[in-house]
């Protein structure tokens, strides 16, 4: 197996005995009124460690809840949550999303936090905010995220038959597409 380079663990979690290390990635802030979007990358496994976006709300009246959902690349929601502290006109919040928090407060001012499952991301999966009375002029920006990345063990017996799932699913989705 060799040495672990520095920023590389061994973990027994349920990535087959994956090679992983920890990593941080910044997105792109989407366009004024347009949620943040978080896709995991096509070669690699993700498990979020923590997310963190800033919202800016305009000076429209409105009450926001920011929230984040858990979707599959062909937008089948899995899990969606809401903060219950709301964000109301020209005011800035730092939103965190980490797996079950100790503790999440509603107090004024405070940063919200969010919960998601501790879940392995397939790639190709997207974390997106959901921001119940989301403004046209409010801004999302400063989208962070610190995830374990790993890369899926081809050694490991689970890979022959995810490797043939993922064929036979490509197979019916070209029978999908040819059949009229």
């Amino acid at each position: 197996m060799g040495r672990l380079a520095q920023g590389q663990f061994w973990t027994p979690r349920a990535p087959h005995r994956a090679w992983g290390a920890l990593v941080r990635e910044e997105f792109a802030a989407p366009a004024a009124g347009k949620p943040w979007k978080v896709t995991i990358p096509a070669a690699y496994l993700w498990r979020i460690v923590s997310l963190r976006v800033v919202l800016t709300s305009s000076a429209q009246a409105a009450n926001r809840s920011p929230g984040v959902a858990i979707l599959d690349n062909r937008g089948t929601i899995y899990y969606e949550a809401v903060a219950a502290q709301v964000l109301p006109a020209a005011q800035k919040v730092g939103v965190s999303v980490v797996e079950s928090p100790t503790l999440i407060t509603s107090e004024k001012d405070v940063p919200q936090v969010l919960a998601i499952p501790e879940m392995l991301f397939e790639p190709e999966f997207v974390l997106e905010g959901v921001t119940t009375n989301l403004q046209t002029e409010d801004q999302f920006s400063a989208v962070q995220v610190l995830a374990e990345q790993f890369e899926p063990n081809p050694d490991h017996p689970i890979a022959e038959v995810e490797a043939t799932a993922r064929a036979l699913q490509l197979l019916q989705t070209a029978v999908d597409l040819a059949t009229p």
